[in-house]
């Protein structure tokens, strides 16, 4: 799965990296030097996903996002930059710095 980091205070760090930005597992006396490493070695982008702001780790598909927010395999549409994006597609679509996304979770009914 790919790292994501919420930019809210909500957030308790992201997939595969503790708080300080290590990998997960990756032990060191100098925890700062770890945070250093850690940014150098890995690109990441803002989004906007439904009106939050979301940091993810480049590169990340619509597919990847949806499985970091437990939403894969769910009956939900996306729009990307105000085009709805064929289900068929998100693992073949890369986001970018500044993409809007818009997830909508189908509810059934009558």
């Amino acid at each position: 799965m790919l790292p994501v980091t919420r930019t809210s205070k909500k957030s308790g760090g992201a997939p595969g990296y503790d708080r300080e930005g290590r990998s997960v597992g990756e032990a060191s006396a100098h925890p700062s030097s770890d945070v250093s490493a850690a940014a150098s070695s890995r690109s990441e982008i803002d989004l906007l996903v439904n009106g939050e702001p979301l940091r993810v780790a480049a590169p990340c598909t619509l597919g990847g996002l949806l499985e970091y927010l437990d939403l894969a395999g769910q009956r939900v549409a996306v729009a990307l930059n105000g085009e709805v994006v064929i289900r068929s597609r998100y693992s073949e679509i890369e986001v970018a710095v500044d993409d809007k996304i818009e997830i909508l979770e189908a509810v059934g009914g009558g």
